[in-house]
């Protein structure tokens, strides 16, 4: 099985399972489909409809992956489409994903940040006969924004692959390689070859070999 980070706030668990209809797959490694069927001309394979596009397309088997849980709901309830619902798909909560591939956790953040909210100048905790109606819409409103605010900062951060460190790392380490082979007579690769390990080291890592042991979920 293997966990795969679609956003910040979504990841979802594969694996190699048998595919029936009515199964949700992960299709061409980022793509999330619902299996329609399979086509009945002899030619294999199964139809799928991946998510916010109308089209109904074939494909084959090995393009796409079993979903078995996910921090999301994916189904919807067919008579009123607005609810989301659990059926094939397991839930898995994020905090704990988070935990478990040591990501910052948003909600865990916000409550840290707010953790202090309530509390008066003398250091102790209001009562709830303290606080106000006006009180609590302000600490909601407060603390959605904050969420929102950090969540799009993640996501805007994720366009910027590497930082100015980063690079440092990878030019020191390809002048070391370069060096060494130089001493020894040696060139397994191009320049470039190198560079391009390097920088392909450095990108984020969205993908992790899981296992469930005893009921919880486990890096491999």
């Amino acid at each position: 099985m293997k966990l795969i980070k679609l956003k910040n706030d979504h990841y979802i668990i594969v694996a190699d399972s048998e595919i029936k209809e009515g199964d949700w797959v992960l299709y061409k490694s980022s793509y999330i489909a619902t299996v329609l069927g399979f086509p009945t001309d002899g030619g294999g394979g199964l139809k799928i409809q991946v998510v916010g596009d109308n089209a109904k397309i074939k494909i084959d088997f090995s393009s796409c992956k079993k979903i078995t849980h996910s921090t999301q709901p994916l189904e919807v309830y067919e008579k009123d489409p607005q609810w989301q619902m659990w059926d094939k798909v397991t839930e898995i909560n994020l905090s704990k994903i988070k935990e478990l591939i040591g990501e910052m956790d948003v909600d865990k953040k916000v409550s840290e940040h707010f953790k202090n909210y309530w509390k008066k100048e003398d250091g102790t905790e209001m009562s709830r006969d303290e606080i106000t109606a006006d009180m609590m819409t302000n600490m909601l409103m407060e603390t959605s924004a904050y969420n929102a605010g950090y969540n799009q900062a993640l996501e805007d951060k994720k366009d910027k692959k590497y930082t100015e460190e980063d690079l440092r790392t990878a030019l020191w380490e390809l002048g070391d390689v370069l060096f060494n082979n130089n001493q020894h007579g040696i060139q397994e690769k191009e320049p470039e070859k190198y560079f391009d390990d390097i920088i392909e080291s450095l990108q984020p890592q969205t993908g992790w070999e899981v296992e469930f042991i005893d009921g919880k979920l486990k890096l491999k």
